[in-house]
C-alpha cells in the first residue's frame, strides 16, 4: 500500500517556516574553494625524468604564460612539452609556434650528465625556427664552486 503524503499545515505553512538553503550553499562554495586552491595543477613537462643540473646563482622564476619546454634526456631522446620529438620535429614544431604568436621564448633542460654540446644543439634549433631567447632551467644550489 502506498504512502500518502500529508499536507502541511495551514498555521505552518502560513507562519514562514522552511528550510534555510543559505548555510548548506555555504558550506559547499567553500569547500569547492577549498579544493580549488589546494589542488596543484601540474605541467606534464615536469614529469620527465631529468636531473637537472645545479647552479648556485640559478633563482626560480615564475612565468606567467605557457612558455614551450625541450628536454635533453639521459638516454639520448628530445622532447618538447613532454612529446617525442626527432630534431626536424623539433624544428617544425617551435616553427609553428612562432608562426602562430605561441612562442617567443624556450627553457631548454637537460639531464646533469649530457654533454654541453647537446644543450647548445637544441639551442640552435630554437634559434633556428626564430625563437630569440633561450632559457636553461637548472636547480638552485647554496653550494658554492
Amino acid at each position: 500500500m502506498a504512502r500518502r503524503r500529508r499536507p502541511i499545515p495551514a498555521r505552518l505553512a502560513d507562519s514562514g517556516v522552511g528550510l534555510n538553503m543559505t548555510p548548506l550553499l555555504d558550506i559547499i562554495f567553500n569547500l569547492l574553494f577549498f579544493f580549488l586552491l589546494a589542488t596543484t595543477i601540474r605541467d606534464r613537462s615536469h614529469y620527465l625524468e631529468v636531473t637537472l643540473p645545479t647552479s648556485t646563482t640559478g633563482e626560480a622564476r615564475v612565468v606567467e604564460k605557457h612558455v614551450p619546454v625541450v628536454s635533453l634526456l639521459a638516454d639520448g631522446r628530445l622532447m618538447l612539452d613532454g612529446q617525442e620529438a626527432s630534431t626536424e620535429e623539433l624544428l617544425g614544431r617551435l616553427r609553428r609556434m612562432v608562426q602562430l604568436d605561441e612562442a617567443k621564448e624556450v627553457v631548454v633542460e637537460s639531464d646533469a650528465g649530457i654533454p654541453v654540446q647537446r644543450f647548445f644543439d637544441a639551442a640552435d634549433i630554437c634559434r633556428q625556427a626564430g625563437i630569440p631567447v633561450v632559457t636553461p632551467r637548472v636547480t638552485p644550489s647554496r653550494r658554492p664552486l
